[in-house]
């Protein structure tokens, strides 16, 4: 998917096998009707050999020639394991499996196609931001302003349908999601139990952390707090360790890999000390200890006084789960390609997109429609 910056997306669909074809077009601005951005914009195929290709649906939130349920990379793969299950594979042998396939994939896009054109940009979009412009690359989601958002071609619905949850549970585990998101297959049960594992195995902070989170003063915002614990996170990246000692760069994925499971394990964990630091008494010796036989939302909903509230901690589930990935053009997801384009390690482009997300026109409008929910209450009172 090739997307710009700043919530107007421009989508690309890439099919792999015998041929590959690149269909782009925008998602609609403010007013337009789902008529207008029908039309593909422009269209390059490559060809092996002389097999005949057939022309990929326009409707972006659809995979071109597939089925709408799977991502057309995997669909095949997901049809025949589905009726004959290999063995649990870790997130990293999945992913060894697959990126250097996508690395050819994009390689090849690169050789046949790299002197193509995707449109024109007016001084209007500069002036902008670059709204409008098609220049990122991105997979696993597409937002559609009818519709909803996506993920590898599945709706918010079939996602809870076919994802795993926890065990009693109704609601997408975010362990599932994440694998999900990462790999573009569905895991099995027993995949996402060991991920969990593996996660909640990572999501202790290191006493320094801890430090630095309980010397800031509660006034400080909540999500300033977040910058700073992520950040501090960074004194053990192992993708700045690595680069530092030097490695090949096909080979860059591996601790980043490391380094985002840790920082997204942790992320509960940073949260829930924060909300006790500014909402309760502090992190003392009445917040339980992280249950390793739990996943994250439990953990983070029973680190700050829910855990006896399993409505509370489903809700934790699918609002995580649904908040994982919304395109690569937003505020905070660009900010993260953009510092991780630096070669900073995952911890510091996280961080810096935390930033932005705490920005009012960005994650910081959720606050901002409690408040106006609050000032429209009082008035209905008064």
């Amino acid at each position: 998917m090739l997307s710009s910056a700043r919530g107007t997306p421009a989508i690309a669909r890439i099919r792999s096998g015998e041929s590959i074809r690149i269909r782009v077009h925008c998602l609609p601005k403010s007013g337009t009707s789902r008529d207008d951005w029908r039309a593909p914009g422009a269209l390059a195929t490559a060809r092996r050999g002389n097999r005949p290709t057939s022309c990929p649906r326009p409707i972006s939130p659809q995979i071109a020639g597939h089925d709408r349920h799977h991502h057309p990379i995997y669909d095949k793969k997901t049809r025949e394991t589905d009726a004959n299950p290999p063995r649990a594979q870790t997130v990293r042998e999945t992913l060894a499996q697959i990126i250097p396939e996508r690395q050819a994939l994009l390689k090849e896009i690169k050789s046949q196609h790299g002197a193509k054109t995707l449109g024109n940009v007016t001084v209007e979009q500069v002036i902008g931001g670059g709204r409008g412009i098609k220049y990122m690359l991105w997979d696993p989601s597409v937002l559609d302003a009818e519709e909803g958002i996506r993920f590898w071609g599945r709706s918010i619905p079939e996602c809870q349908r076919d994802l795993p949850t926890a065990e009693g549970g109704k609601e997408i585990l975010p362990e599932a999601m994440f694998w999900y998101l990462l790999t573009g297959k569905v895991p099995t049960a027993e995949e996402t139990k060991q991920f969990q594992e593996e996660l909640v195995g990572r999501s202790e902070l290191p006493a320094y952390a801890e430090k630095v989170l309980d010397s800031l003063p509660k006034t400080l915002h909540p999500m300033t707090q977040f910058v700073i614990g992520v950040a501090a996170l960074n004194h053990d990246s192992k993708f700045a360790a690595q680069y530092k000692a030097g490695m090949k760069k096909s080979e860059y994925w591996v601790p980043a890999l490391e380094d985002s499971l840790d920082c997204v394990a942790k992320s509960f964990t940073l949260a829930a000390r924060i909300y006790n630091n500014i909402y309760r008494n502090g992190h003392d010796s009445s917040v339980p200890a992280i249950d390793k036989s739990k996943d994250l939302s439990f953990n983070f909903a029973n680190q700050i006084g829910f855990g006896d509230s399993e409505g509370f901690i489903e809700l934790i589930r699918l609002y995580n789960s649904l908040h994982t990935d919304h395109e690569g053009g937003n505020v905070s997801a660009h900010t993260t390609h953009l510092v991780g384009s630096a070669l900073s390690d995952p911890f510091l482009s996280y961080s810096a997109a935390l930033g932005g997300l705490a920005g009012p026109l960005h994650g910081l409008a959720n606050q901002e429609v409690l408040r106006c929910g609050r000032f429209f209450s009082g008035l209905r009172h008064f």
